[in-house]
C-alpha cells in the first residue's frame, strides 16, 4: 500500500491494483472498465425503475433513477460550463466551489428527494419500510404490501 500511495508503481498502478485486489475477491475484469462501469451503472439504475423488479411499496428504484440521470446528465453539464466559462483566477475559485456544491451527494440527494417528494409524496430514507398509504379515518399508515425492503427486492 505504501508503494502504490507514494506512487513508486507509475504506469503500472493499475496492473498491480488489480493483482492485489485479488485477495479480497474483486472482479479483475471491472478493474480496467473505469467510465465504462460509471456510466452502465448509472443506466442500469435508470433502466431497473422500468422493470419488473420496482416495488410498489418504496421510492428506492425511483431514487437510483433520478441519482443515475443526474450523475450521466447534469454532473457532466454543470462541468462542462465550469470549464467552458472564460473565467479569471479569482472568480473561478467562487465557481469551483460552487460547482463543487452543485455536484456534491448532499445537494444531489436532497434535490433527488423534492423531486420525490413533489412526485410521490414521499422523500427515499435507506431502509424505509415502505410508502405511505391514506388510511379510512384520515391518517396516514404503512403499507405492508412486500417486503418493503429497500429496491424491492
Amino acid at each position: 500500500l505504501a508503494f502504490t500511495r507514494a506512487g513508486l508503481t507509475g504506469a503500472f498502478d493499475p496492473i498491480v491494483q488489480a493483482f492485489t485486489g485479488l485477495k479480497y475477491q474483486r472482479d479483475i475484469a471491472n478493474s480496467f472498465l473505469g467510465i465504462g462501469s460509471y456510466v452502465a451503472q448509472n443506466a442500469g439504475d435508470i433502466m431497473q425503475a422500468f422493470t419488473s423488479q420496482n416495488s410498489d411499496n418504496t421510492v428506492a428504484s425511483e431514487f437510483k433513477a433520478f441519482r443515475g440521470a443526474y450523475n450521466l446528465f447534469v454532473q457532466p453539464i454543470i462541468s462542462i460550463v465550469l470549464a467552458s466559462l472564460p473565467l479569471s483566477p479569482t472568480a473561478a475559485i467562487p465557481a469551483t466551489g460552487a460547482a463543487m456544491g452543485l455536484t456534491s451527494t448532499t445537494f444531489k440527494n436532497e434535490i433527488i428527494n423534492q423531486i420525490l417528494e413533489l412526485l410521490y409524496g414521499q422523500r427515499y430514507e435507506p431502509g424505509q419500510r415502505g410508502r405511505t398509504a391514506k388510511g379510512s379515518r384520515g391518517g396516514s399508515r404503512k403499507q405492508t404490501r412486500g417486503s418493503g425492503r429497500e429496491g424491492g427486492r
